[in-house]
């Protein structure tokens, strides 16, 4: 006990040490908050992104002649790169 209160208490045997580590233990907790965050906000994208496609597919499938189109589509663009 002479040791700690000649190097000025509990504080300043310890506060050193403390002050050391501190920034290591907060700069660990944020690296796991964001991976936490990182965890949560990428599967809500990808539910979203799932929902999008879902509705952009029944969407496409309502088209009618779709197939037409495409083929017409297909000509035309076969037909530009001959006059190229």
């Amino acid at each position: 006990m002479d040791i700690v209160s000649k190097l000025g208490g509990y504080k300043g045997a310890f506060e050193p040490i403390v002050m050391y580590f501190f920034p290591i233990v907060i700069l660990h907790f944020l690296i796991n908050y964001s991976a936490v965050i990182r965890r949560i906000y990428n599967s809500i994208y990808k539910k979203e992104l799932e929902r999008t496609l879902r509705a952009t597919f029944d969407r496409v499938k309502l088209v009618p002649n779709l197939e037409l189109k495409l083929q017409l589509n297909d000509k035309q663009d076969k037909y530009d790169a001959l006059k190229k």
